[in-house]
């Protein structure tokens, strides 16, 4: 929940203590570009000392460092480091929740499903942030959003470090002591991850230009087919999962073709939106399956903040480039742009399809 919430309404807190838009959007970006750090981090750290106490330590800073937030919003430098801190610190449970599917279903298909279920959890959790987002500014301002994110930050965090799971998990013997080592297959969803994380950036800044008023609903309805492609997915698809993952992207790449000229119809947006977001519940959830089969059980916690990471980044990227696309060109463009990045990042994961089947562990 805190990640859907934190970049909204930290922006909203600088603005309503009479910060300016480029400072507000200054502190939220830092939480932003903690965040991305903070999941190597906290992934290095699980390798090495187990998620309880990584978890446990985050559950108390990440809260601490949102209130310091609060309590000086508009103090420039300051400000941007203790929002940086509270990004770094919010407790990765997504990818310790990934690592524990591992011990706690042995079944492949049931596994699988279990996949879909926590990707389809994580999206909903981003659409329910925004909302929540506006309903505690309803009632108390941005103040009572950012200490409603710091409070379920800290609860959510406690509570799942002191899960039996989260306490009786180990770091496994052989687990890393230093930076991850890159597989080739780890290197193909890297590129996977950063590519679709651009084209997504893209997407978001070009929507929101083409149809400010509507942004919300058509970001709603690309989570809905998100969602409930995800849930049919984890249960049905036998197709290999390394199709599943460039076939999706490919299909992303159309809907975004689509939306160069579609995006000036209502109905036409709306529906390929959610088809846009049928096509990514594959991509998000092949992503994580994948790792499964071309890193170690000991680099798994690294493996998946770092794929996580990878695409945050890309986000981070393709919001730039669509905003100045957006000024500088036109929407179509940055619709046109990102369908072109989506493609060339598919046609890459085909290539390298090989390098996502699995090896023996010495190999990886």
């Amino acid at each position: 929940m805190p990640l859907g919430m934190l970049s909204l309404a930290v922006y909203l807190l600088v603005v309503e203590a009479g910060g300016t838009p480029a400072a507000a959007g200054l502190t939220s970006g830092s939480v932003g570009a903690g965040n991305a750090l903070g999941l190597l981090i906290q992934g290095w750290l699980i390798g090495r000392h187990g998620m309880s106490r990584v978890i446990g330590v985050c559950a108390v800073l990440c809260p601490a460092a949102l209130i310091g937030v609060v309590a000086s919003p508009t103090a420039g430098p300051r400000t941007y480091l203790i929002a940086g801190i509270a990004g770094v610190s919010v407790p990765a449970t997504t990818a310790c929740m990934r690592v524990l599917w591992t011990v706690l279903i042995d079944d492949q298909r049931a596994r699988a499903s279990a996949y879909a279920l926590l990707a389809t959890s994580f999206q909903a959790a981003l659409i329910i942030g925004p909302l929540t987002v506006t309903g505690a500014r309803y009632l108390g301002g941005a103040v009572c959003a950012v200490v409603l994110a710091a409070i379920l930050s800290g609860v959510g965090g406690l509570a799942f470090a002191v899960s039996p799971a989260c306490r009786a998990q180990r770091p496994p013997r052989s687990g890393p002591t230093g930076p991850l080592r890159l597989s080739s297959g780890l290197r193909t969803l890297l590129a996977g991850g950063f590519g679709s994380g651009i084209a997504l950036g893209i997407m978001v800044i070009a929507v929101a230009g083409a149809r400010p008023a509507l942004a919300g609903t058509l970001f709603a309805l690309f989570a809905v087919g998100e969602l409930s492609a995800g849930l049919v997915y984890g249960a049905t698809f036998r197709i290999p999962v390394p199709v599943r993952l460039f076939c999706g992207m490919a299909g992303m790449a159309i809907v975004l073709a689509l939306l160069t000229v579609g995006h000036h119809g209502i109905a036409a947006a709306a529906f390929l939106m959610t088809i846009g977001g049928v096509f990514a519940a594959p991509v998000a959830i092949a992503n994580s399956a994948l790792l499964d089969d071309v890193v170690p059980a000991a680099a798994l916690a690294q493996s998946y903040t770092g794929v996580v990471a990878a695409g945050l980044l890309g986000n981070a990227v393709g919001n730039s480039a669509g905003g100045y696309l957006t000024e500088h060109a036109s929407v179509a463009a940055a619709f046109a742009v990102g369908a072109a990045i989506l493609a060339c990042t598919a046609v890459i994961l085909a290539i390298r399809r090989n390098t996502l089947l699995p090896a023996p562990l010495e190999t990886r």
